[in-house]
């Protein structure tokens, strides 16, 4: 089984946030753990914001941002498909970049169909869209 993380989910790897424990429970158990190219800015982003209002020192960011560096070595990082993120827009209204996750993740299905791929959010919108569109996904 290979396990893709959204950005949502990708943040709860260095947080205690809810649902936190579910996501890591799921990565010890995933043969791999996949997202897309852009999480990388956007987690940074979401770090940065932290710091911004105050939630981390720029002690933690920088220890935080240095093991997502480290562990972004290990993922399966893949690509999205534009015009499928165009069609999951325009099918369900799901913002944007969610409409990317999962055009990534429909991507990683469709050159690994001999594995599992579960998808992972925190967000019930897009999670519902992933259902849809038949993936296994992680309840949160």
């Amino acid at each position: 089984m290979i396990l893709y993380l959204s950005t949502s989910s990708l943040v709860k790897l260095y947080f205690d946030e809810d649902h936190s424990t579910i996501i890591r429970r799921w990565v010890s158990f995933a043969e791999a753990v996949a997202t897309c190219r852009f999480a990388y800015p956007e987690v940074a982003e979401a770090l940065s914001y932290r710091l911004r209002v105050g939630d981390i020192t720029e002690q933690t960011l920088q220890s935080v941002m240095n093991a997502y560096a480290d562990d972004w070595k290990h993922l399966v990082v893949t690509d999205f498909d534009e015009m499928e993120a165009v069609n999951l827009v325009g099918t369900y209204g799901v913002k944007k970049l969610d409409a990317m996750h999962l055009s990534a993740a429909k991507m990683l299905r469709s050159v690994r169909d001999d594995t599992e791929i579960v998808f992972s959010s925190a967000d019930p919108a897009l999670v519902e869209v992933a259902r849809t569109e038949g993936f296994m996904v992680v309840e949160l």
